[in-house]
């Protein structure tokens, strides 16, 4: 039975033409190390959820990062572990080339989750901290970008 599946797949390939590979998807990959600077004892019971996200601009107000998440102007993570010492994360980027301005670790620290949020740690050069770094991802690439959370020294949130 599974050799006669087999052999139909087949011959259903070969008869379309196989697959093309210029006719598929391009994609790449943003992925890194979260570090928490003190470790799992460093982490406030204020921080709710952490994600990393991804912005092509960095965001004005509050409700301009919900606008950017809708308007596909940003990526993000699902959430990621707390109360450790580092995790990793990986965020797919379906549409290269794509060129992000601002990407940040930012964490949730109240109820309203379209305002309580705090940037807990921003990429930036290793020349000029307090400048974000662009994150330029081309076709097929796999980009790293790591970040390490200091919650006794948080960075200049971008609302204030």
């Amino acid at each position: 039975m599974v050799r006669l599946f087999f052999l139909i797949l087949c011959v259903f390939t070969v008869s379309c033409g196989g697959l093309d590979p210029e006719s598929l998807p391009q994609t790449a990959t943003v992925s890194g190390t979260v570090v928490i600077v003190g470790g799992r004892t460093a982490w406030p019971d204020s921080v709710l959820e952490m994600r990393v996200v991804l912005f092509d601009q960095k965001p004005s107000a509050p409700d301009s990062v919900i606008a950017a998440i809708v308007g596909n102007k940003a990526a993000y993570t699902d959430t990621l572990p707390r109360f450790v010492d580092s995790c990793t994360y990986s965020i797919a980027i379906s549409k290269p080339p794509h060129t992000f301005t601002y990407a940040v670790v930012a964490g949730r620290t109240g109820p309203n989750l379209l305002k309580d949020w705090t940037m807990l740690a921003l990429h930036t050069e290793e020349s000029t901290p307090s400048v974000p770094a662009t994150v330029v991802v081309m076709e097929g690439a796999q980009v790293v970008v790591d970040f390490n959370v200091d919650f006794a020294h948080l960075p200049e949130q971008p609302f204030q």
